[in-house]
């Protein structure tokens, strides 16, 4: 058993990938180059090495659920989650779909949460003003 060269915990000696990870392992000849290809490898699971700036629609979508619209949000939190998980496996296009699915529901639950609000506002100066006359 070897010792991954990111996490290391033990993993089977004909490894490619750590199980635990996902960082590729490298031959021990490779030790001085095999650092810096994992500093790439940890780059491109964080999206980081295709130039690409990835908006945190996770941490948005949380926000939402919590101060909109809970049904909607949480169709935004799903697809969030999927572009992470597609990031990590390398699938920029699968990444694209669920970013823009994510945007998508994102603007659907700020909308309606905030007609909601606006909804509720005026009903409660009606309310108000019925009350007062």
């Amino acid at each position: 058993m070897k010792n991954c060269i990111n996490c290391y915990r033990e993993i089977p000696d004909d490894s490619i990938f750590c199980p635990y990870c996902g960082v590729r392992q490298y031959a021990e000849q490779n030790q001085s180059t095999g650092q810096e290809e994992a500093q790439e490898s940890a780059q491109q699971t964080a999206g980081q090495a295709s130039g690409e700036n990835w908006v945190p629609y996770l941490v948005l979508a949380i926000i939402s659920t919590v101060c909109c619209c809970p049904p909607f949000g949480i169709v935004a939190i799903v697809y969030a989650a999927r572009i992470n998980n597609a990031i990590i496996a390398n699938d920029s296009a699968e990444a694209q779909r669920a970013a823009g699915n994510a945007r998508i529901w994102l603007i659907v639950a700020y909308t309606v949460g905030i007609l909601m609000w606006i909804f509720y506002l005026i009903s409660q100066i009606g309310f108000w003003a019925y009350d007062v006359f």
